[in-house]
């Protein structure tokens, strides 16, 4: 028996058997790149036999117990399976999730986290008439400024001789994964009178037909900031009829049922 044990032994190779016992693919998968080929691999034996959706065929469990006669119909199920996690990993997580076989990467999820705990955004027009600027609804603190520009955001009129740029900013619809969320709004350009010219800076936010500010058990359309640093705290939900409800839970400012301009003669 001894001298069998020490032929065997004899007989591997000097440095260890050099086996990692992983599956090698045929084409390795760059960082942030994945296949978007359908079908089997064709390099899998038996690749035209299956057990069938495991969540109807589950192998080990009391029915359907591990059998190594079946060991033919496991092997090309277990690469179909991992054929299709490859080919549906996912860079980013949609804001409306559904139910599909689609698996988030390291990545995505970091970023989703990280957006969901303290994202933040600073929305600043620029001299550009074809790019609008909304609100985020998925990002948590929104700052917000209102430059005198020429910005699709910038609305200019003229008013007893003097400049009035007024900024309006709009609030994305809430996806279901921010149902609940806190949404924080802050101004940070001045307010008024801005310069020797008199000339005159606003800002406004303006929600659409379907959403609604509530303040005080009020609703209202519109909110405008009074001064450099107010601060706009809610809470948004999405009610039984699918509108988008932000209640307030402090602010600086008032709030006004319409759009708080075109301006009134001043």
């Amino acid at each position: 028996m001894s001298q069998h044990h020490k032929i065997i032994q004899d007989s591997l190779p000097k440095d260890g058997v050099p086996a990692t016992g992983q599956f090698k693919p045929a084409v390795n998968i760059a960082l942030n790149t994945f296949d978007n080929k359908t079908g089997q691999p064709t390099d899998s034996p038996y690749n035209t036999i299956y057990i069938g959706d495991a969540a109807n065929n589950l192998v080990g469990s009391s029915t359907t117990p591990y059998l190594h006669m079946a060991l033919p119909a496991y092997i090309p199920t277990l690469y179909e399976n991992i054929y299709h996690v490859q080919t549906n990993l996912k860079n980013t997580i949609p804001d409306s999730v559904v139910n599909e076989r689609e698996y988030p990467t390291s990545n995505a999820v970091k970023a989703y986290v990280t957006t969901q705990l303290q994202g933040k955004e600073l929305l600043k027009p620029n001299d550009s008439p074809t790019v609008e600027l909304n609100i985020s609804t998925v990002l948590t603190t929104s700052f917000l400024t209102a430059p005198m520009t020429t910005s699709k955001n910038v609305l200019i009129r003229e008013i007893d001789g003097k400049q009035v740029y007024a900024t309006t900013y709009n609030i994305n619809r809430i996806g279901t994964s921010r149902d609940g969320a806190e949404k924080i709004c802050i101004n940070t350009s001045p307010i008024g009178v801005i310069n020797t010219a008199g000339d005159i800076n606003n800002l406004q936010i303006v929600l659409d037909e379907n959403q609604t500010f509530i303040v005080g058990g009020k609703e209202y359309k519109c909110y405008v900031p009074a001064c450099l640093g107010d601060v706009l705290s809610m809470v948004q939900f999405i009610n039984q009829d699918g509108k988008d409800i932000f209640f307030v839970l402090s602010y600086g400012g008032i709030f006004e049922v319409a759009s708080f301009y075109p301006l009134p003669s001043i």
